[in-house]
C-alpha cells in the first residue's frame, strides 16, 4: 500500500518541486508518516491485542469498504436522490468525523516532524508540503474507502460518469468535516484540561468502535428500509440545518429535479466548506500550537501520588471489605478496580464489547419483518429472556482475560516486592472485581429490562442465571493461563491450547443456558436449582487456593521482574545484626504489623535505601501507586522498592485468613 502511494507521488514530483520543496526529503518524510499510520491503524485500537501486521493500513481501509457497501444499497431502492444521498453522506461524514476526532492530534496536528527535523538541514517548506500531502492522503484514503462501493453501484445503476461529480462533492464534505472537528477540538480544550480531553476522545473512540461493531448488524434487522420511500426532504424546514442534505442536493439537480431549495442547498455545499477552511487557517490556526501543548502536557494532579492512591471509602472499599477475606485477595480487588477505571487502553479494549453485550440479544432475536415489535415478543418467551440473561456470561471471561494485560506491564514487578504467598488469591480478587464492577451492572440492566417485560416470574431465573454466570466466569479464569492483574504485555500470545479454551468459553454458556431452558419446563425446578448452583460457585471460587507460584511459572505467566527478587511472605531476618555507619549495633526493628505492606523497616542506615514515603507506611494500594509514580519518574523497575526492601530487611507477615 505504501509503495503504491509513493509511486503515485513520484508521478507528480515536478509539482512538489514547483512548491520549493526538496522531493527526496519530501518522499522520505511522507514514507515515514505513512509507515506510522500503518502501525497506528484505525482499527488496531479496537482490537484486543497489539499486532505488528505489515498491511494494517490496507486491512483498515478494507474494513471501511466493507462498511460502506451496506450503505451503497440505498441507491438500489426506489427513493428520491435527495433521500438516498442524504443517507450516504450521513454515514460518510459520521465515520470521517469519528476517525478524525480519534486521530486529530496524530495526523492533522502532528509536531513530531518539527522536533525531529528542526535541527537538521531540512527546509521548513519541505516539512510543510510533506505534512499537507500526508493530511490529504489520509483524508482521501478514508473518504474513498467509505464511498468506494457507492461509486461502483452508482456507475452501474445511475450513470457511468457518476464517480466524477461524486468525488468533487465528497471533497467538499471532507473539508466541512475538518472544519467541524477543528472547532470541536478548540471548544473542548477551551473548557477542559488535557487529561479530561483525553477522556472525551476516548468516548468518541469507543462510540466509533460500537458503531462499527453493532450498527451494520442491528440496522438491517430492526429498521424497515421501505419507509425511506415515503420520506420527503424537499419540503422539510430542518433540512437546511442538516449538512448531509446540502451535499445530496447537487445530485437532485443532476437528475433533473430542480426546485429553489435544491439550488440553495447546493450553494451551501460548495461555498460553506471553502469559507470554513479559510476560517480555520486564518482565525483558528494561531491557537493550534497552544492546543498541542495543552494536549501533550499532563495534569500535575494526575501524576501525583495522591491521585494514584485514590479515595478512602466509597463503593470500592465497601465491596472490598464485604467480599474479600485475605490481604492478597484485597490487593487484587483494589488494584484491578482502580486500574480498570483509569487505564484507557483497557477501556478501549473492553467497553465496546460491553456495549455489544447489551446489543447481542437484540441482534439474535430481531426479525426483519416485524422490527422491534418482534424482538419484544420473542423476549417474552423462555428462550428469549434466557438469552438476555446469559449474554453477560459471554462477556465476563473476555474482560477477565483482558484485565491481565497492560501497556505498562513492567510495573508487574511489584508482585515480587509484596508478600504474596498464594498468587491465586490475587487472581481471585481480580475475578471478584470483574464480577462486581462489570457483571453486576450488565446483569442488573438485563434483569431490570426483563423484569419490566415479564414481571416477577423472571426473579428465580435471574438468580439462577447469576449463579451460573459466576461459575462460568470462575471456570474461564481457572482454565485460561493465569495472569496477575495488569502484569503481561499486550503483544504476548499463547497459542498453545488457545483454540480449545476459546471454544470452551463459547460452548459453556450455551450448554448451561440449554440446561436452564430444560429446567424452566419442569415445575419448581428453577428455585430448587438455585442452592446447588450457589454452592458450586462458592466451591469453584475456592479453587484459586491451588494457584501457587509454581503454577504461574509453569504456565509462563510469571510477572516481569527485571531486577527485583520476589519477597517471600515471611522474609527471614538476617542472622547477623544490622550495623550502623559508626559500627555500633543498630537499634532494634519495630514489631511488624499484621496488615499486608505495613511491616516497619529497620532503623539501621536510615539514609540508605529509604523510601519516600517509606514503604513501611504504605498499604497494598499505596505501594502500587508509589511504584508506578517512581517508574514514571525514570527509575528502573525494582530500583526503589526492590532494593530498599532488601537493604532494610523488611519483615512481612502475611495476614491470616
Amino acid at each position: 500500500m505504501i509503495p503504491f502511494l509513493l509511486a503515485m507521488f513520484d508521478r507528480v514530483a515536478w509539482a512538489v518541486r514547483m512548491t520549493g520543496a526538496d522531493y527526496g526529503q519530501f518522499r522520505t518524510i511522507l514514507a515515514a508518516k505513512l509507515t506510522l499510520d500503518n502501525r497506528r491503524q484505525t482499527l488496531a485500537r479496537f482490537s484486543q491485542q497489539e499486532t505488528s501486521q505489515p498491511k494494517g493500513l490496507l486491512a483498515s481501509l478494507g474494513f471501511f469498504v466493507f462498511m460502506g457497501a451496506f450503505v451503497s444499497f440505498v441507491l438500489l431502492a426506489r427513493v428520491s436522490p435527495l433521500v438516498a444521498f442524504t443517507v450516504i453522506f450521513t454515514f460518510i461524514m459520521f465515520m470521517l468525523a469519528m476517525s478524525l476526532i480519534a486521530d486529530f492530534s496524530a495526523v492533522l496536528l502532528d509536531t513530531v516532524d518539527l522536533i525531529v527535523l528542526g535541527p537538521r538541514p531540512v527546509s521548513g517548506r519541505t516539512i510543510l508540503v510533506a505534512r499537507l500531502a500526508h493530511i490529504c492522503t489520509y483524508l482521501g484514503l478514508l473518504g474513498i474507502s467509505l464511498s468506494a462501493a457507492t461509486m461502483v453501484v452508482g456507475a452501474f445503476q445511475l450513470h457511468p460518469l457518476f464517480p466524477l461529480p461524486f468525488l468533487a462533492i465528497l471533497s467538499a464534505a471532507i473539508a466541512l468535516v475538518v472544519v467541524f472537528v477543528s472547532v470541536f477540538y478548540l471548544v473542548a480544550l477551551r473548557f477542559t484540561d488535557g487529561e479530561r480531553f483525553r477522556d472525551i476522545v476516548l468516548v468518541f473512540q469507543i462510540g466509533m468502535s460500537v458503531f462499527a461493531i453493532g450498527a451494520y448488524q442491528i440496522l438491517p434487522r430492526v429498521v424497515d428500509f421501505n419507509v425511506l420511500e415515503r420520506v420527503g426532504l424537499s419540503g422539510a424546514w430542518w433540512a437546511v440545518l442538516y449538512p448531509p442534505v446540502w451535499f445530496a442536493a447537487p445530485f437532485e439537480l443532476l437528475f433533473g429535479h430542480s426546485f429553489p431549495r435544491a439550488w440553495i442547498l447546493t450553494a451551501a455545499a460548495l461555498v460553506l466548506p471553502v469559507v470554513g477552511l479559510w476560517f480555520v487557517v486564518r482565525v483558528l490556526s494561531p491557537n493550534f500550537g497552544r492546543m498541542l501543548v495543552k494536549l501533550q502536557e499532563q495534569s500535575p494532579q494526575a501524576e501525583g501520588l495522591a491521585t494514584r492512591i485514590g479515595r478512602r471509602g466509597g463503593l470500592k472499599s465497601l465491596l472490598g471489605r464485604a467480599t474479600t477475606g485475605s490481604a492478597e485477595e484485597r490487593l487484587g480487588f483494589d488494584l484491578s478496580w482502580i486500574l480498570a477505571a483509569r487505564d484507557r487502553p483497557f477501556k478501549l479494549r473492553t467497553y465496546p464489547s460491553i456495549v455489544f453485550c447489551l446489543l447481542f440479544p437484540v441482534i439474535m432475536l430481531s426479525q426483519t419483518d416485524r422490527g422491534l415489535a418482534g424482538v419484544t415478543d420473542r423476549m417474552l418467551q423462555p428462550g428469549g429472556y434466557l438469552l438476555g440473561l446469559y449474554a453477560t456470561a459471554l462477556l465476563l471471561p473476555m474482560v477477565l482475560s483482558q484485565i491481565g494485560f497492560s501497556a505498562e506491564f513492567e510495573a508487574g514487578w511489584i508482585y515480587h516486592a509484596l508478600p504474596v504467598a498464594v498468587p491465586g488469591r490475587v487472581l481471585r480478587g481480580s475475578t471478584k472485581t470483574v464480577l462486581l464492577r462489570f457483571g453486576l451492572l450488565l446483569f442488573g440492566i438485563a434483569a431490570g429490562v426483563l423484569f419490566a417485560l415479564v414481571g416477577w416470574d423472571i426473579v428465580p431465573h435471574a438468580i439462577l442465571a447469576a449463579c451460573q454466570t459466576w461459575t462460568i466466569t470462575v471456570i474461564s479464569s481457572l482454565v485460561d493461563a493465569p495472569r496477575l492483574p495488569f502484569s503481561e504485555s499486550l503483544t504476548m500470545t499463547r497459542s498453545a491450547g488457545a483454540f480449545g479454551r476459546n471454544l470452551l468459553m463459547l460452548l459453556l454458556p450455551a450448554g448451561v443456558g440449554f440446561v436452564h431452558y430444560g429446567l424452566a419446563r419442569i415445575p419448581h425446578a428453577v428455585p430448587v436449582a438455585i442452592v446447588p448452583a450457589f454452592v458450586l460457585a462458592l466451591w469453584m471460587t475456592r479453587r484459586y487456593e491451588a494457584l501457587d507460584w509454581a503454577t504461574f511459572e509453569k504456565s509462563g505467566a510469571y510477572p516481569a521482574s527485571p531486577t527485583a527478587p520476589r519477597i517471600t511472605p515471611t522474609a527471614r531476618r538476617s542472622a547477623a545484626p544490622a550495623v550502623s555507619d559508626s559500627g555500633a549495633p543498630a537499634r532494634p526493628t519495630r514489631t511488624p504489623s499484621r496488615k499486608l505492606g505495613r511491616g516497619h523497616a529497620s532503623r539501621a542506615n536510615p539514609g540508605e535505601g529509604r523510601l519516600s514515603p517509606p514503604l513501611a507506611r504504605l498499604g497494598a494500594e499505596d505501594a502500587v501507586g508509589l511504584a508506578q509514580q517512581q517508574l514514571d519518574e525514570g527509575a528502573e523497575p525494582g530500583e526503589h522498592l526492590g532494593r530498599a526492601v532488601e537493604r532494610q530487611r523488611l519483615d512481612f507477615v502475611r495476614e491470616p485468613t
